[in-house]
């Protein structure tokens, strides 16, 4: 796939620009993230207040494939904060120079969020150097921002694992704002711009978030994570209890009998999910919600931060058949801690779709889907 670049649908004046980085801090991943963090809370607020005036759907080739013009929007919401490096968008194509490169999903589950289900999410992947060093993945309507740096994986603020999960009176916004004054303050040439008003809640979904929350009781000291919380990355599991695998597998629009075979062979021994987000699917793998999360039609910035988080939750990522790109659409899965081998087994799988592998699938025809 090549990209065919559009003109943003707000207009550039409209958009409050970024902080601007320090050329010393460009490469400190902390900065980076925060940045992001800022950008993906500012994007998902945005087609919140959007979605009010009604969604327009259309699709970019295949009949499966759809964008709104809240998309685009969102987009250029996000590269007005990006103020240094080079942005890799879905909407707008590639954009900037440099060493660090951002990888830009404004709205990850699209159709959901045009139909008014609330699945989907903003998501910024940060590579520097040919290194991804971290990710945001924003969830506008439960108002969570999941965010992974320095092998850190955490939720409003929070560090996965060590304190007790984010509520609802430590809203994102606010963990956004706070990261990115921070980072500001660390730099001279830094100035966090005033958050956005708060926005009306939109048709289809819940009250908005990112309203002003209530004020948060005084914090108390730091204790490890409730031991069944649904947050932890550690959460015991029942024996009893079949793995929770997310994945959108069988691909909307093919019809490969490996890909039925594989998604037969999961629905017997695993907990099966589609929700219809690759980067919501993959920030819920690396909290603990779910064990294993797989599709087979994605680009880099549909899973580059929700790789970063599985990987700073001590999890695993393989794509399939090779790392993602911005020129065809390939497969991954990814697992939490000790799910290792039920991912290399769907990972198997995958290598055996026509539309990902064709050479080993033609080899492999008539032989079967390898048992999950």
């Amino acid at each position: 796939m090549t990209f065919t670049p559009e003109p943003p649908a707000t207009p550039e004046s409209s958009i409050t620009p970024g902080p601007r980085v320090a050329p010393e801090s460009w490469v400190a991943p902390e900065a980076l993230v925060a940045l992001a963090a800022e950008a993906g809370v500012r994007a998902g607020r945005h087609v919140i207040e959007r979605r009010r005036d009604g969604v327009t759907l259309r699709t970019k080739g295949a009949a499966h494939d759809m964008v709104t013009e809240i998309d685009a929007e969102a987009e250029a919401v996000i590269r007005a904060m990006l103020t240094v490096g080079t942005v890799v968008g879905e909407e707008s194509g590639v954009s900037g120079s440099g060493d660090v490169r951002w990888y830009v999903d404004p709205i990850d589950g699209t159709y959901n969020f045009a139909r008014g289900v609330p699945l989907f999410a903003v998501s910024i992947g940060v590579e520097v150097g040919g290194r991804l060093v971290g990710g945001v993945v924003y969830d506008p309507v439960r108002d969570e921002l999941f965010t992974a740096v320095g092998g850190e994986l955490r939720l409003n603020g929070r560090l996965l694992g060590t304190d007790p999960p984010a509520s609802p009176s430590t809203p994102a916004s606010a963990s956004a704002s706070a990261s990115a004054s921070a980072s500001a303050s660390a730099s001279a040439s830094a100035s966090a711009p005033a958050s956005a008003p708060a926005p009306a809640p939109a048709p289809g979904f819940p009250q908005d978030p990112a309203a002003p929350a209530a004020p948060a009781a005084p914090a108390a000291p730091a204790a490890p994570a409730a031991p069944d919380s649904p947050d932890s990355p550690d959460s015991p599991d029942s024996p009893d209890s079949p793995p929770m695998v997310l994945t959108d597998i069988p691909t909307a629009g093919l019809r490969d009998a490996a890909e039925f075979e594989l998604f037969a062979d999961l629905l017997e021994t695993t907990d099966l999910r589609r929700i219809g987000s690759s980067a919501l699917a993959l920030a819920w793998v690396a909290c603990g919600r779910a064990d294993l999360a797989a599709n087979a039609d994605v680009f880099v910035w549909d899973v580059a931060a929700g790789r970063a988080l599985v990987a700073a939750a001590g999890g695993g990522f393989v794509g399939v058949p090779g790392e993602p790109g911005t020129e065809r659409r390939t497969g991954f899965v990814a697992w939490r801690p000790g799910f290792a081998e039920l991912g290399g087994r769907v990972a198997s799988g995958l290598a055996t779709f026509a539309h990902l592998c064709p050479e080993l699938a033609n080899r492999l025809a008539g032989r079967g889907t390898p048992t999950i």
